[in-house]
């Protein structure tokens, strides 16, 4: 799956001519090609390792010492365990009780995602993006405010259950508002309902109001935001399991 699969049957040249920074776009479709890309037992074994985003890994250099750490997340401070796992208990019970959750930093939950997020990047050059999973595991469990986000362009992709949306047309209020004063306050640009497959694209400050569906719900959100000054992430996938077995064969 790459970013023309998301656009389709929108081509990623028009998409980039008439819509990327400049007005939001849904892509509905009646099935879903992309009911493989993450599965419930993916975000269930994230969910229990903390949504740890960064496992201590020291490498041993050939001089037998350690070799220099670089950390990408924390200012390059040792994460040793997440305080999200330390609290699962208190996680369970909001779940349990009609609480949404977003898990951030996602973009190498699998390969099929890494692939995803690296062909966002491919197609725009300078550009970072990162991947936040939102669920919401019972029926009308809750929501944000109306808010927009900033400077993050964003895809969002509905993978199971389904998401009511209104877009607002933007202007440069406050960050978040409720659903009252929005209402108030700012014109509707649209309102759609996302159903599996389906795809939503909002430029920087793009004010938007989300709810579930009838039932529960997971959906896939890919912030981009444009800085030429920042390393490209290496979503490469590590072969451990093969280089391990060929060894243990030789």
């Amino acid at each position: 799956m790459n970013i023309a699969d998301l656009l389709a049957p929108l081509a990623v040249s028009e998409f980039n001519a008439k819509i990327f920074g400049k007005t939001s776009v849904a892509v509905t479709r009646k099935s879903n090609p992309f009911a493989h890309l993450l599965s419930l037992e993916e975000i269930e074994q994230r969910l229990n390792d903390g949504c740890a985003t960064l496992t201590n890994l020291s490498l041993i250099g050939k001089d037998g010492t350690k070799m220099p750490f670089e950390s990408t997340y924390n200012y390059a401070k040792q994460v040793y365990w997440s305080p999200f796992a330390m609290k699962k208990e208190f996680v369970l019970d909001k779940l349990v009780t009609h609480h949404s959750f977003v898990m951030h930093n996602m973009t190498q939950i699998n390969r099929r995602i890494a692939e995803l997020a690296d062909s966002i990047e491919n197609a725009f050059p300078d550009f970072h993006t990162d991947l936040h999973i939102y669920v919401s595991p019972r029926p009308g469990a809750t929501a944000y405010n109306v808010h927009r986000d900033s400077p993050q362009h964003k895809f969002y992709l509905q993978l199971i259950g389904c998401t009511n949306w209104t877009i607002y047309k933007s202007r440069a209020d406050p960050v978040a508002m409720s659903i009252e004063d929005a209402e108030k306050n700012l014109e509707v640009d649209f309102r759609t309902e996302l159903t599996p497959g389906s795809v939503i694209y909002m430029p920087p400050n793009t004010f938007h109001h989300v709810t579930n569906g009838n039932g529960p719900r997971v959906s896939l959100s890919f912030p981009f935001i444009h800085d030429p000054t920042r390393a490209r992430m290496d979503r490469r996938h590590i072969p451990f399991k093969s280089i391990f077995e060929t060894q243990t064969r030789s």
